[in-house]
């Protein structure tokens, strides 16, 4: 049976596709927000813990690369013109915050996300080994997707530290801050993509 994306154009008339697609990407930025808001102050560093990486994985995978991309786009544009959806609140002034990189890393993390997992079916489907290798499909898009964004939010968070607040730390300073407190609990966040995503693939895959 060829996997089936509920998200994905094509499903309905090409005139409802436009209005359709801007409601997902309109929700997947307000749960971006909301996410944002379940907020865990870290003692050892700027960074706090959120829900918003689970929310950035799952719009790739559910909406595709350009719609994932699009919702980060349009909930980081909220922000910056003072819309209280970051974690801190909101404001131009928050480009200038230590998490800031995280938060313009969740562009491309949901685009890769979406990217690498269409692919991935799409080449599954040609060899007919759609049902084995979608789960697979689904956990790799996610590692690469939460790769990129720990990439970036770190740099930005190791730039921020050094040029923005002044005090001098090394990349292993940002990494310990920024990344290995978050490792088990990502980890854990890919699972629950995974799983919440393919029960949705499932429930709205047609019969057939």
């Amino acid at each position: 049976m060829k996997s089936f994306d509920p998200f994905q154009p094509g499903v309905m008339p090409r005139s409802r596709i436009s209005t359709r697609g801007m409601a997902l990407v309109s929700l997947a930025a307000v749960l971006t927000a909301a996410g944002g808001k379940i907020s865990v102050p870290l003692p050892f560093g700027p960074v706090p813990m959120t829900l918003q990486t689970a929310v950035v994985l799952g719009s790739g995978v559910l909406l595709g690369a350009r719609r994932g991309a699009a919702a980060m786009t349009l909930y980081m544009l909220l922000g910056i013109v003072g819309l209280p959806v970051f974690a801190n609140g909101g404001g131009i002034q928050s480009v200038l915050s230590p998490s800031f990189g995280f938060v313009i890393g969740f562009i491309p993390a949901a685009w890769l996300t979406g990217r690498i997992f269409e692919v991935s079916v799409q080449q599954a489907e040609r060899l007919g080994r759609a049902a084995r290798a979608e789960l697979a499909a689904r956990a790799v898009s996610c590692l690469a997707g939460m790769a990129v964004y720990d990439a970036i939010g770190v740099l930005g968070l190791y730039l921020n530290i050094n040029y923005v607040m002044g005090h001098a730390t090394g990349l292993h300073g940002a990494v310990t801050m920024g990344l290995l407190p978050f490792i088990l609990p990502d980890l854990l966040k890919i699972g629950a993509v995974v799983a919440v995503s393919s029960i949705l693939s499932r429930r709205t895959r047609p019969p057939g």
